[in-house]
C-alpha cells in the first residue's frame, strides 16, 4: 500500500505534463473553432454567436483541462489517450489510460445543462484536439516520469523523460485566421459544419452501432476526429515508402502502448521534426513536417467547430435532450 501510495502521490505531483499539446496551443486551437464557427454563422442563425467572455470561458475551460489542480486526482486515474480500436485494452487495474471516462463525464453534464456552457466546451474542445496528436491516438505513452513508475504504461525502464514534438509544434495561427476570413456561409465547408451529421470522415457511412451525434457530440466528434488523425498516420511521406506511422509504432509487445522508433531503434538516428534520411531514400525536411502538423492543427480547428456547431444548435433545435 505504501508503494501504491507513493506512485500516486509522484503521478499527482507530475500529473500536468501528461499533456497532449501545450496549454497555450490548446487556447489558439479553441480560439480559431470559435472563429471558424462564428465567421460560418448565416444571419439567421447569428444569435448563437459565442462572444468575448464565452470565448474566454472555452479557452480557459479548455487549457484547464492539463493545468487546473481541481482535475489533478481525475488526471492520475484518467489518461489523455484514446484509440477507438484499442478501448477494450485501456483499463488497468484503477487507471483508465483512455480519456473515455472524461469524455462520458462531460458528456453527463451537457446533458444535465440547460443551456450553452463555455466550461464544458472548452473541456470537450480539449479532448477533440488531444486527438489530432498522433501519439495520443496510436497511442505512445509520453510524460514527466521515469516509466518504471508509470505501471502500465511502458516496457522501457530508463530515467529520460519522453516529450513529443507534435505537442509544442507552433500553431500557424495567422495563416488560418486569413483562410477563416476568406470563407463565408455558402462555402461548402461551413454548411458541413452546420449539417445534422457532419460528415468529417472520408467517404463513410453510418453503420449500425455507430455513435450518434446528437446523443453523444464529444464522444462523436473524438472517434471521428481520432479516425482521421490514424488515417493520416497510414499515408506515405511525399517521396517516400514509408508511412507517417512509422515514428509512433515501434512495436515492443505492450497491451496498449506502442513507441517512439527513435527510443527503441539504434539504427534510427532521426526523430520526428529531424531533417535527415530516415530510410533508404525518404529525405525528410521541415517543409514536410510543417504541412503534416498544418493539417492535424487545421483538423483540431474543423473538428472543433462542428463540435460547437452541434452543442450550440442543441438548444436551438432542442436536439440532446431526447
Amino acid at each position: 500500500m505504501k508503494r501504491v501510495y507513493l506512485l500516486c502521490c509522484l503521478m499527482l505531483f507530475c500529473s500536468s505534463p501528461l499533456f497532449a499539446y501545450e496549454p497555450d496551443q490548446h487556447k489558439l486551437l479553441s480560439s480559431l473553432s470559435i472563429k471558424l464557427f462564428n465567421q460560418c454563422l448565416s444571419d439567421e442563425m447569428y444569435s448563437l454567436v459565442i462572444d468575448d467572455q464565452a470565448a474566454l470561458d472555452i479557452s480557459e475551460a479548455d487549457a484547464g483541462e492539463d493545468t487546473y489542480l481541481s482535475k489533478a486526482v481525475k488526471r492520475v486515474f484518467n489518461w489523455h489517450f484514446y484509440n477507438p480500436h484499442l478501448e477494450s485494452r485501456q483499463q488497468y487495474g484503477p487507471i483508465n489510460r483512455s480519456m473515455s471516462k472524461m469524455l462520458n463525464d462531460i458528456e453527463s453534464d451537457i446533458r444535465a445543462a440547460d443551456r450553452f456552457i463555455g466550461r464544458l466546451a472548452g473541456s470537450a474542445l480539449h479532448f477533440i484536439e488531444d486527438v489530432t496528436v498522433p501519439a495520443h491516438v496510436m497511442p505512445v505513452f509520453h510524460g514527466p516520469l521515469p516509466p518504471l513508475f508509470l505501471l502500465g504504461a511502458t516496457g522501457m525502464y530508463g530515467p529520460r523523460i519522453i516529450h513529443d514534438t507534435v505537442d509544442d509544434w507552433p500553431v500557424a495561427y495567422q495563416h488560418f485566421l486569413i483562410e477563416i476570413d476568406q470563407l463565408s456561409e455558402r462555402d461548402p465547408l461551413c454548411l458541413r459544419l452546420f449539417s445534422n451529421e457532419p460528415q468529417l470522415l472520408l467517404n463513410t457511412l453510418p453503420k449500425k452501432g455507430d455513435i450518434a451525434v446528437k446523443r453523444n457530440p464529444v464522444l462523436f466528434f473524438v472517434k471521428n476526429t481520432a479516425l482521421l488523425t490514424l488515417h493520416a498516420l497510414d499515408q506515405k511521406i511525399p517521396e517516400c515508402t514509408l508511412q507517417w506511422r512509422f515514428f509512433w509504432d515501434y512495436d515492443y509487445h505492450h497491451d496498449y502502448f506502442t513507441g517512439y522508433r527513435n527510443e527503441w531503434d539504434d539504427q534510427l538516428n532521426i526523430a520526428f521534426g529531424d531533417t535527415g534520411t530516415l530510410a533508404g531514400e525518404c529525405k525528410m525536411t521541415q517543409e514536410k513536417y510543417e504541412n503534416f502538423v498544418k493539417a492535424r492543427h487545421w483538423q483540431a480547428v474543423v473538428s472543433g467547430a462542428a463540435f460547437l456547431a452541434a452543442y450550440k444548435m442543441a438548444y436551438s433545435t432542442g436536439y440532446g435532450h431526447d
